[in-house]
C-alpha cells in the first residue's frame, strides 16, 4: 500500500547498505584477511553468544528463581527462540 512506501524505501535502502557492508567484509586478498574474517564472523559471535547466556543469562535467572534447572531450561527456551 502507498502509506508503507516510505518503510519500503527504508527497508531497501537498510537492504542496500547491508549488501555494500557484507560485500567489502568478504574480499579476502591474503591469509590474515581470511584468518581476521574467520575470527570476526565464526568464533567471536559464537564466544560472545555463550558469555552472554551461560555467563550473564543463566546466573541472573538461578539467582531469580532459586532454582538451577528451571534457569537451564529457560535460557535454553529463550536461546532456541532466538534462533528459531
Amino acid at each position: 500500500p502507498s502509506y508503507l512506501s516510505s518503510l519500503e524505501q527504508f527497508l531497501k535502502d537498510t537492504e542496500a547498505q547491508s549488501e555494500t557492508m557484507l560485500k567489502r567484509l568478504i574480499v579476502m586478498n591474503t591469509k590474515f584477511d581470511f584468518a581476521l574474517n574467520f575470527l570476526m564472523l565464526a568464533i567471536m559471535p559464537a564466544l560472545c553468544e555463550e558469555f552472554f547466556f551461560r555467563g550473564c543469562l543463566q546466573p541472573i535467572l538461578t539467582r531469580l528463581y532459586g532454582n538451577i534447572h528451571l534457569a537451564v531450561i529457560m535460557t535454553a527456551v529463550i536461546f532456541s527462540f532466538i534462533h528459531f
